[in-house]
């Protein structure tokens, strides 16, 4: 069975730069939660591993395929695909009503939905983002994505499963 067939998106290639060589998971905690970050750029992974290089070994850049779909911090929000996660992450035991739930709902831009959400949820932000990733990941998405400051687009990726080395 191809990585096509396994539901690999093998049109996009992301980067991770480390400085170790381990294909291991390596998840580490940032910005969307505790997750293994990848960019679309060869480049930003290359700085990131000269940034990351350990013991004098020399920076690795890993190249992988994702699965499922990316949630777009930076795209205006898809109400339905909010209401799913607040369905969600109320069935995981985090319900969400009243008006921060109508707030969320009615955001235009899905970071700032995530952003109250997180807020919403009332526990410490590294709880926050396990809680959204473990709805994200149960919806079938294999991260999320946002833009770096130099326009290229990052992907948090929240599980081993969700990305394949090639």
């Amino acid at each position: 069975q191809t990585m096509k067939d396994q539901g690999f998106d093998t049109e996009k290639i992301w980067y991770r730069g480390t400085g170790t060589d381990e294909r291991s998971w390596q998840p580490r905690e940032h910005e969307a939660g505790l997750a293994e970050y990848y960019n679309e750029s060869p480049d930003m992974a290359n700085e990131y591993a000269r940034r990351a290089m350990v013991d004098g070994r020399a920076a690795n850049v890993r190249r992988v395929f994702i699965k499922g779909e990316i949630l777009n911090e930076d795209a205006p929000v898809d109400h339905q695909v909010m209401e799913d996660i607040l369905a969600t992450i109320s069935d995981m035991g985090h319900p969400v009503t009243g008006g921060q739930y109508e707030k969320i709902i009615r955001s235009r831009d899905t970071n700032f939905a995530l952003q109250e959400l997180g807020i919403a949820l009332g526990v410490p932000f590294e709880e926050r983002n396990r809680i959204i990733n473990g709805a994200l990941d149960q919806l079938g998405y294999g991260g999320r994505s946002y833009s770096e400051s130099d326009g290229t687009q990052s992907v948090a990726v929240f599980s081993p499963e969700s990305r394949a080395d090639i």
